[in-house]
């Protein structure tokens, strides 16, 4: 499978695509080796997680054992962790504690690959207002189409809507948005949205339906809008993976078990418009690049 990768700055977004839209180029060919990486982009912005005013920090534990399994959860138990959230099919796992000797603990223990103090990644509370529908709805008659006003990037990168004559996806084409949610009840994505999930501690049923800003659903429009606004390929299946909970901040841990999951999903290609900074050699940031590492490794294993 190949797949095309396209940077539209100026809404910030980053979406990778597949073939299905016949887009050739030797260079793309080759652009993801994998389904899924995870990519910086400047919707979001990643600071230093911050304690809390009690001494209660979050930790992502890389286990040892390459899935999660009972006895390194019974360990991490016994040394006075709470479990916040698991990505078990690559064994990783978010706990917090309030012991300020934790971190010493578990870099000696057998079980235990590698660990570090968990990153806070969230929106910036800047994030653009959604539209209102049915204001622009009343408007429609008086003002150009929303794609034709605002959509000039989808017109380059579609060549005026001439690849859609070749061909716009299918619902056999799964892409999964990772990102802050969608909005499943938008006219021009209901159709495309085949189901959601919600990856964030305390998430609750219907969360999954929804979008906690409106970040999540623009990517998934300029993937695949059907309607006023046009996607790149409006007839693809788009399932979303919400990963930021209501106040916009997203939990390592649970980004790294959408990314499993969706490929577990049989999803063909994802979008994660988020990201951080670290550096390979440094300490702390080992526990992040061990545990993305084998969210990659599991997609390709998929056959993505």
């Amino acid at each position: 499978m190949s797949f095309v990768q396209l940077q539209n700055f100026t809404s910030e977004t980053i979406i990778i695509l597949s073939t299905e839209l016949k887009i050739k180029g030797g260079y793309y060919e080759k652009v993801l080796i994998a389904c899924y990486r995870i990519t910086y982009c400047l919707g979001h912005l990643s600071v230093p997680a911050k304690a809390q005013e009690t001494s209660q920090k979050n930790y992502i534990v890389v286990l040892k054992s390459a899935q999660t399994d009972s006895a390194s959860i019974h360990t991490l138990k016994e040394l006075g962790a709470e479990i916040i959230f698991e990505a078990p099919q690559i064994g990783v796992v978010d706990i917090s504690s309030d012991d300020p000797s934790i971190l010493q603990k578990l870099e000696g223990n057998s079980k235990v690959l590698a660990v570090a103090e968990d990153v806070d990644i969230r929106t910036f509370d800047g994030e653009a207002e959604a539209l209102n529908l049915q204001e622009a709805e009343n408007a429609a008659s008086v003002q150009p189409d929303l794609y034709e006003q605002y959509q000039w990037d989808i017109k380059r990168v579609t060549r005026n809507g001439e690849s859609w004559n070749i061909n716009q996806g299918n619902k056999k084409t799964l892409v999964a948005v990772i990102d802050t949610g969608s909005d499943f009840s938008h006219p021009d994505l209901k159709d495309n949205l085949v189901f959601g999930k919600a990856f964030f501690p305390g998430a609750v049923p219907g969360d999954e339906l929804k979008d906690s800003s409106s970040h999540g659903t623009h990517v998934a429009g300029t993937i695949a809008a059907n309607g006023r606004v046009m996607g790149v390929g409006p007839e693809l299946a788009i399932a979303s993976y919400r990963v930021a909970d209501n106040r916009g901040r997203m939990n390592w841990t649970g980004i790294l078990s959408a990314i499993t999951t969706a490929a577990d999903d049989g999803a063909v290609s994802a979008n994660l418009s988020l990201g951080t900074y670290s550096i390979m050699n440094d300490k702390q940031d080992r526990a992040l690049h061990l545990s993305s590492q084998r969210a990659v490794q599991y997609t390709l294993k998929k056959g993505c």
